[in-house]
């Protein structure tokens, strides 16, 4: 796990002042990498790379990046882990010389072999970039589900690109314009973040999961290379139950791979519990949990599950006053979000890494195996949208407009549901949801805000899942795009900030295929009953971990802290503050009136604005942080 940049000259050569501009694109990721550094400069002054190291996998200097092949064609600085790379390297034993026990190497001489195909092979998860001298290109490249960020900008005949947005942003000294159709996101449906390929800047751009880009004098290419089949197979359930079982084992004990020790969150669910439970052979495994009290339900839960494999259990406590960490986060993170859950990973993390520098958890289980809450009202849908097709498209329009006017926003929901085409259910679904944020801007913002088709991402999300099943479609979206501040973001954002790395078994991309070939009845038992939720994870635990794991009801970390409460009592003065007395209203972004009339409606208790209010807090701090130019030290709280 590491910081990578590097800028890339499309046109003339660069100068040696403009090549070393990547050291200092390193030194503010010094968090993700604080092992060490390292540097490439291109003898023909048309490229520079940079990569700020935590050491993991061969912890020697021969590990050390930038790292070339045996001739020094080509050129490689990488962010992630690559699981199988022992497997891959015996591959390659023979035909190359290796001069470390790096995972790097591997994917150097495997590019060498097969080119933008190794992505296929490679298991795990990564950002990295690979320059070819002879050919005079970069090669860029992203993890199939986005574990590893990878941002990238062209500025005045350079091509950046970096793990975070701050190097970037200081590299090329590009115009620190805000992109407020991408800021829309955040307050739309359940993004909660700016998708791909935008970012909160103009002219900086994210490379999406599953992709790669090329650059050359040609110029940029952007390609898809992994998108899962939802193709059914004709098996009976103790043959699926099998087969989960062995993937499970397996993608968890890869996620062991390191020469430093490795640990586990749990939260009291059946996902980390399910981990924990696939590790039970590792002897003195150290486990992680976090709460508000002794007495938070995940906290009792977790102790439970830590009891029973005698792990060395830690307890950590997420305290009232953690508004402050937010000017944090952004500083690593540099985008607006509204993602709570990031305040009490972050307070984890920060105790976790001074124990560790590796460890394990539960992501993504919910996505593969459809474990939200939603999922029984999904399923039912997939039922009812049979037999819609056969009402004309005239009569859920006429109901979608009667709920809409009495403000029933569910029934209103229910009905575009109805009324949608197959492939733009989604996207209808968050064009509608865009409509009711424009009363949130200013005169002058609305109209970027108006004239974006916030429908499209998801449209096209829909499109590639091979799947005409709403529930299918609805929990790839997610997988893919919404839910990526759940799923990638956090673990990544709050995990190298404390110079962490987290590691997903649910997100491997085997059991990410094996989830999409399953049959929905596998996953989602039926409309009514929550509990079955994630019936083939629950299945295969039963009788293996206590009642109280695998039949209590959905839990997660921070399921206990209440953002709502927060925004009324112990945050209440500082958000009043920070909405009311900064630059909110200086940036001509949003309209007073309707904050302010949110702000009162939530503390009265009126309505529950707390995700619109927390977005808008955030958006604050990281105006005076990336517009005004100030430290995180300098933001000011009242409380």
């Amino acid at each position: 796990m590491c910081g990578i940049a590097g800028v890339y000259f499309l046109g003339k050569a660069g100068t040696k002042s403009e090549l070393s501009s990547v050291n200092a694109m390193c030194d503010l990721m010094v968090h993700r990498g604080p092992d060490g550094e390292g540097f490439y400069y291109d003898k023909k002054n048309r490229i520079a790379l940079g990569h700020r190291r935590l050491s993991i996998i061969d912890l020697s200097p021969n590990g050390k990046q930038p790292m070339s092949n045996e001739d020094g064609t080509l050129w490689i600085v990488f962010n992630g882990e690559i699981y199988n790379y022992k497997e891959l390297r015996k591959s390659l034993e023979g035909k190359h010389t290796f001069r470390s026990n790096s995972d790097t190497e591997v994917i150097l001489h495997l590019y060498e072999e097969k080119g933008e195909s190794l992505l296929n092979d490679l298991r795990g998860m990564f950002a990295f970039a690979i320059y070819d001298s002879n050919k005079n290109e970069i090669f860029l490249a992203r993890d199939r589900i986005g574990k590893k960020p990878l941002l990238y900008a062209v500025h005045e005949g350079k091509f950046y690109f970096a793990s975070e947005l701050r190097p970037i942003l200081f590299a090329s000294k590009i115009s620190r314009k805000i992109n407020i159709k991408a800021l829309n996101y955040i307050f739309i449906r359940n993004f909660k973040h700016i998708p791909e390929p935008y970012s909160v800047i103009e002219g900086i751009q994210k490379v999406p999961p599953a992709s790669y880009i090329k650059v050359n004098k040609d110029g940029i290419s952007v390609v898809k290379y992994w998108v899962p089949s939802f193709l059914k197979e004709k098996r009976d359930e103790k043959e699926y139950l099998l087969e989960y079982g062995n993937l499970l084992t397996e993608s968890s004990e890869l996620r062991m791979v390191s020469d430093v020790e490795v640990g586990i969150t749990l939260s009291g669910g059946i996902d980390s519990s399910s981990i924990l439970y696939a590790l039970s052979n590792y002897k003195n495994l150290k486990t992680y949990t976090v709460g508000r009290s002794e007495n938070d339900p995940e906290i009792l839960r977790s102790r439970i599950m830590a009891q029973k494999y005698s792990t060395i259990h830690k307890e950590l406590f997420f305290k009232q006053d953690s508004i402050r960490l937010i000017p944090h986060i952004i500083y690593f993170y540099g985008e607006p979000f509204s993602l709570f859950t990031a305040l009490h990973s972050y307070a984890m993390c920060e105790g976790i890494s001074k124990d560790l520098k590796v460890v394990i958890t539960g992501n993504g289980a919910d996505e593969v195996f459809y474990g939200y809450d939603g999922s029984n009202n999904m399923l039912a849908i997939s039922h009812l949208l049979k037999i819609s097709r056969f009402v004309p498209k005239s009569v859920w329009a006429i109901l979608r407009s009667i709920a809409s006017k009495i403000g029933n926003e569910r029934l209103e929901e229910f009905f575009i549901t109805l009324q949608a085409d197959k492939n733009r259910i989604k996207g209808d679904l968050y064009r509608n949801s865009a409509r009711k944020t424009i009363k949130l801007y200013s005169d002058g913002a609305r109209a970027h805000v108006a004239a974006h088709d916030y429908g499209k991402l998801l449209d096209r999300c829909s499109d590639e899942c091979n799947s005409q099943n709403y529930i299918e479609q609805s929990y790839y979206c997610a997988l893919m795009l919404e839910n990526a501040h759940s799923t990638t973001i956090i673990s990544d954002l709050t995990g190298m900030a404390h110079s962490l790395e987290m590691r997903s078994p649910f997100l491997d991309q085997f059991m990410i295929s094996f989830g999409a070939r399953l049959p929905i009845q596998m996953k989602v038992r039926s409309v009514f009953n929550r509990l079955n939720n994630k019936y083939i994870m629950r299945k295969f635990i039963e009788g293996k971990l206590p009642d109280e794991i695998t039949k209590g009801s959905k839990m997660g970390f921070g399921y206990s802290i209440s953002l709502s409460e927060l925004l009324r009592n112990e945050w209440k003065k500082d958000a009043e503050d920070i909405l009311f007395n900064r630059s909110l209203f200086k940036s001509d972004i949003f309209s007073n009136e309707f904050v302010t009339k949110a702000f009162n409606d939530h503390i009265s208790g009126r309505k529950n604005y707390s995700n619109l209010l927390f977005s808008l807090i955030v958006f604050e701090i990281w105006y005076e942080m990336f517009i005004e130019m100030k430290t995180p030290d300098e933001i000011k709280f009242v409380s």
